[in-house]
């Protein structure tokens, strides 16, 4: 990977992003040192994360669209965020084209902690969770803070699995699978919640994340198993409604990616599963780009208050 401050650099000096919001995202920076060039990096916002959040901005965007920048992992997003802050601050490169005022990122909330610099006025993003998010729904009056913004679910995956998208599913060309039959994401989210135990983060951070769910006070418990005992006893008596409520609170602690990646089959299909995967994704994401109502969507929400914070007068 290539170093930080180089990783800096090219962003600072690409011209790809005067004049225009410039969101860092977590992704792959497949580059090989000693062999970068504007091509290469151009290539960056194409790959799998910068992407389908590029192609999630809604339609009625049409001018001054946001770029977005792989930046490795979660911890890289934030050094990389806050050494754009710093080089801005201390010793703004004459041929930068990047304005600070228009930097922005989105990172996974994840299970663990990751610590902000001291000046940012969340001191981690637990602390952002804690403050943009109100119920598992975007807190609007507050999201106009926030530079940094993390998802409102564990992780970018479990937006893949939205209980809104159970139609691009069931109408999709290539049917999946879960346990040989076609996937009911209602039925997966009960076996996401009967392993929750076997994850060692979640088990190990549950004490951390509980404070995400805690205001469903009739699933209250200290342990991880009496909440998993809770949930489903609570999502198998209930009606549809409240079933949404469960399993929006669910996907804020409850990993997501191992059954995105490994435990949803194809039927007849003859390519790779990672293509079918990211064909998929950008479906999902065209279904973010059209939601009207946004704000009931984390993602669309954090692009359209981008917009609002940078453009709106």
């Amino acid at each position: 990977m290539l170093p930080i401050d180089q990783h800096c650099e090219h962003i600072y000096r690409s011209r790809s992003v005067k004049n225009k919001i410039i969101v860092l995202c977590e992704g792959d920076i497949n580059i090989v040192q000693g062999r970068e060039s504007p091509q290469s990096y151009r290539h960056l916002q194409k790959y799998p994360d910068a992407n389908f959040y590029q192609r999630c901005i809604p339609h009625w965007w049409q001018q001054k669209r946001p770029e977005f920048f792989n930046c490795g992992g979660r911890t890289r997003v934030l050094e990389t965020y806050f050494r754009l802050i710093e080089l801005h601050q201390n010793q703004t490169p004459k041929d930068s084209y990047l304005n600070i005022d228009k930097l922005f990122a989105i990172v996974d909330v994840d299970l663990q902690i990751a610590r902000c610099v001291a000046t940012y006025p969340f001191a981690d993003t637990e602390a952002i969770f804690q403050h943009l998010y109100q119920q598992t729904r975007v807190n609007e009056p507050n999201a106009r803070q926030h530079k940094i913004w993390v998802t409102g679910f564990v992780h970018k995956e479990a937006y893949f699995l939205a209980p809104e998208l159970q139609p691009l599913f069931d109408n999709y060309p290539v049917k999946l699978q879960f346990v040989d039959e076609p996937l009911d994401l209602k039925k997966l989210y009960v076996q996401m919640v009967k392993d929750a135990g076997q994850h060692k983060d979640l088990v190990d951070n549950f004490a951390t994340v509980r404070h995400r769910i805690n205001y469903f006070s009739a699933l209250n418990g200290e342990e991880l198993v009496t909440w998993q005992q809770n949930w489903l006893q609570a999502f198998h008596s209930t009606d549809v409604t409240r079933q949404m409520e469960l399993i929006y609170m669910m996907l804020t602690v409850v990993k997501t990616k191992e059954y995105w990646e490994g435990h949803l089959t194809p039927v007849e299909w003859s390519g790779t599963t990672e293509r079918l995967q990211e064909q998929l994704t950008l479906k999902i994401a065209d279904f973010y780009a059209d939601a009207e109502n946004a704000c009931q969507f984390h993602i669309p929400c954090f692009l359209k208050m981008i917009h609002d914070v940078v453009y709106a007068q």
